[in-house]
């Protein structure tokens, strides 16, 4: 996907034999500096967090020409894909609430964490 920040890719990891999405984030300062806060932040909640609270597993970080790079673990359909899917149609309330317990819980472990 393409946002302001730069784009994401998805990825082969032919060291460890698996697909993940890179975040290559555009080479200007103000973005550059937004993705250190990105990384700090997200290896504190990597450290902290268990499967259950849903919080992205950020894999490796690297540079690649002047591009600041951020490895995630690749996760399957983003809502703009599913909903793409389903025709705009919508999806059932079942899955709304799935949706929302794994925010609320993921919400909850957020609010558990220092953040300074």
């Amino acid at each position: 996907g393409k946002g302001s920040f730069g784009v994401v890719v998805k990825a082969s990891d032919h060291k460890r034999d698996e697909q993940v999405a890179v975040k290559v984030i555009k080479n200007k300062v103000q973005f550059f500096q937004q993705g250190k806060v990105e990384i700090e932040i997200l290896t504190k909640l990597n450290q902290a967090a268990t499967e259950e609270h849903n919080v992205v597993k950020l894999k490796k970080v690297f540079s690649w020409k002047d591009h600041l790079c951020l490895v995630f673990e690749l996760l399957s359909f983003n809502l703009y894909d599913l909903l793409k899917y389903t025709k705009f149609s919508g999806v059932s309330l079942n899955l709304i609430r799935k949706f929302a317990f794994q925010i609320l819980k993921t919400l909850d472990f957020l609010c558990s964490q220092p953040m300074y």
